[in-house]
């Protein structure tokens, strides 16, 4: 990064531990094989959690598939308009419903789809990083014009990831000063170019140069068919590798240039097999008139063989070294590349040193070094963000009031609406006089009781005491599972572990002689030690306009020792349906270990973050494997005789709920 970003090391103090991991959302064109190397980088580490939100299922025109790796993902439902702009309306919801500390935006800039979900994050103050190949250099009006979409969206990013040094070299001169910047390039495991055996330019016989790209404008292939006219008619052969509209127009230069003989086409080679392709060539050679990254050069350079480059071609200018391991020439230059070329044929004796010059040069090109830069760059954008929203609020020392907690990210006409509708219904149906009395055995579950709430729960409990027996979650589905429905049950528990929930809340349970559970994620526990940490935890996982503060391990212990459950709520409060499968069992490890130190007494009890639990059957199993049999949900329902253990359904409430909300929901 550059020397204005001094605070770099600020990211580390934000997110120290796999405790506190930072959560990304990674907005992608389609599955490209080109990230998925750096994809698999980032589900491997244990501080970051990854979402990937694809706008199509697959690329256009491109034979390698659909390839997402291990990472969680979805894809939006969308459309392709007129000139190939994509649009897809859902990106809204999903910049609403994902939790992420920061985003990357990585697809086409002029995109309806990316100009929209840049607005929203820009306006809910979700910092990103636009990360992209660098722009085709245009001059004149029309490329002016074409900048005005990129120039809008560089304007609201937090900082840009460009593919590569060239690429961040030239989004840096579009930049503001303030503004960050980092280069990560695409990645791609190359061990099967790494494993063929290389040549050298061994034997007497001819220097195999070889090309491979689509065969369509751009690529300036018919610049080195012009090159190929300067050389030898002895002493070399050159093959063409790919597919491509312009096929047989190429054919017709090779024929015309008289070089029939010595200039072969080998089609199209299938995706998964492009690494057999480079065997036994010499010279690699790519006279693209532009590329924005181009990874076949890691592909030649990681095979073995030095590579004649155009620097139009930005991998090229990251990796080669004139006559270390190739050679750069200008765009469109058919002299300058049939001088390189004529090279390799009079200087024969040095391409077995450059050969091993050219491996040596991607031997640090590794996906895991650009997981570890991004997470870097993005954990500093999002601690920069944090540390500003700290210094302009100070209400978050007060006591926090509902109207301050809803006030300003983006719930005000959404929740007032929502609110309008739920109690018009409500009352209907109350009216009506359906739901007078309980019908089953019951879950509640509460994330705030607030000072101003004191009256209102107070009559909750009075009402729960009224019309279910109070016991612990264990006995409710204990007493569903036997099929005793004499007296309907109910627990009443706590999400989150807020320790505002020590005060008015938790002396009220006492005077009602009620034992509650309270699920805490250890993360967030962990990080009151620092004032920073938790303030930055509680606004990117719990939906208020303030940090709210989470209780201490005396807290916990305190809680136990008056008789209420401590049970598990994750470690970093992230939803189980965006987590891999192993970064999901680290979580239910920790959170054990951590509550048993806490309190004296290992939880066997989970409440998955946010009521996610749509990951395969086989990963819940995991909460058994680590000694949970109890997991439960935010789906509302009774509990009955057939719920599954892991899936245990519970009603929503909060402490300024009417006794009216308490009945319509819980009498069902």
């Amino acid at each position: 990064m550059r020397g204005h970003h001094a605070e770099f090391s600020r990211g580390a103090e934000m997110y120290p531990s796999e405790m506190f991991p930072l959560h990304l959302a990674i907005l992608m064109e389609h599955p490209s094989p080109h990230m998925v190397a750096l994809l698999d980088a980032l589900a491997a580490r244990r501080d970051c959690v990854v979402e990937v939100v694809y706008c199509q299922r697959g690329a256009p025109e491109r034979t390698w598939g659909s390839p997402t790796g291990s990472l969680r993902f979805r894809v939006l439902p969308g459309f392709t308009m007129p000139a190939g702009l994509r649009l897809n309306p859902g990106i809204g919801n999903a910049v609403r419903g994902i939790r992420a500390n920061a985003w990357v935006l990585n697809c086409v800039y002029n995109w309806p789809t990316t100009l929209m979900c840049a607005t929203l994050l820009h306006a809910r103050g979700i910092p990103f990083a636009y990360m992209a190949e660098p722009v085709r250099p245009r001059s004149g009006i029309l490329g002016k014009l074409k900048e005005l979409p990129l120039r809008f969206l560089l304007r609201q990013a937090s900082g840009v990831i460009g593919m590569g040094a060239e690429a961040e070299r030239r989004y840096r001169a579009m930049l503001r000063p303030e503004q960050a910047s980092c280069a990560i390039p695409y990645f791609l495991d190359l061990q099967p170019f790494l494993q063929l055996q290389t040549t050298g330019g061994s034997g007497t016989g001819p220097v195999r140069f070889f090309t491979a790209s689509r065969l369509i404008a751009g690529k300036g292939l018919e610049v080195l068919i012009r090159a190929c006219r300067a050389l030898p008619k002895e002493g070399w052969k050159l093959t063409f590798a790919g597919a491509g509209p312009l096929r047989e127009q190429l054919e017709q230069a090779i024929t015309a240039a008289g070089q029939r003989e010595r200039i072969e086409m080998i089609g199209a080679v299938p995706y998964a097999d492009r690494h057999r392709a480079f065997s036994n060539r010499d010279i690699f050679v790519f006279p693209s008139c532009w590329d924005g990254w181009g990874m076949v050069v890691p592909e030649a350079l990681a095979a073995g063989l030095p590579v004649i480059s155009t620097t139009a071609a930005t991998s090229a200018l990251e990796f080669i070294r004139d006559g270390a391991n190739g050679f750069l020439v200008p765009a469109d230059d058919s002299e300058a590349l049939a001088n390189a070329m004529r090279w390799f044929l009079d200087n024969r004796a040095s391409i077995p040193a450059m050969s091993r010059s050219a491996r040596d040069s991607v031997g640090a090109y590794r996906a895991e070094h650009g997981a570890s830069r991004l997470v870097d760059f993005m954990s500093e954008l999002s601690a920069l963000k944090a540390g500003s929203m700290r210094g302009a609020d100070s209400r978050a020392e007060s006591i926090p009031t509902w109207p301050e907690l809803r006030s300003t990210r983006g719930h005000g006409i959404r929740m007032k609406l929502r609110s309008v509708a739920r109690r018009a219904v409500i009352r209907a149906t109350t009216a009506m006089g359906r739901r007078r009395g309980p019908r089953g055995h019951r879950i509640v579950f509460y994330h705030l009781v607030l000072h101003e709430d004191r009256g209102r729960f107070e009559q909750h409990l009075q009402f729960f005491r009224d019309h279910f027996e109070i016991t612990s979650v264990r006995n409710v589905v204990a007493m569903a599972s036997s099929g005793a429905n004499a007296t309907f049950r109910l627990a009443v528990t706590f999400d989150d572990g807020f320790r505002v929930l020590t005060e008015d809340c938790l002396e009220l349970l006492q005077k009602y002689s009620i034992s509650a559970t309270f699920y805490v994620p250890t993360g967030f526990i962990e990080a009151g030690q620092n004032s920073n940490l938790w303030q930055s935890f509680s606004l990117r996982s719990f939906c208020y306009d303030l940090p709210m503060e989470p209780m201490r391990p005396c807290d916990l212990r305190t809680l136990a020792e008056l008789g209420h459950d401590v049970q598990s709520h994750g470690v970093s409060h992230t939803a189980m349906s965006a987590m891999t499968s192993a970064a999901f069992r680290d979580e239910l490890r920790q959170s054990r270990i951590q509550i048993e130190h806490w309190t004296g007494t290992a939880p066997d009890s989970f409440a998955y973050p946010y009521g996610s639990f749509d990951q395969p059957t086989a990963d819940r199993s995991a909460l058994e494997e680590n000694g949970y049999s109890l997991a439960t949900t935010a789906l509302r329902g009774r509990v009955t005789a057939d719920v599954a253990p892991l899936l245990v359904p519970r009603d929503h409430a909060e402490g300024n709920w009417g006794i009216h909300d308490l009945r319509y929901f819980l009498f069902a």
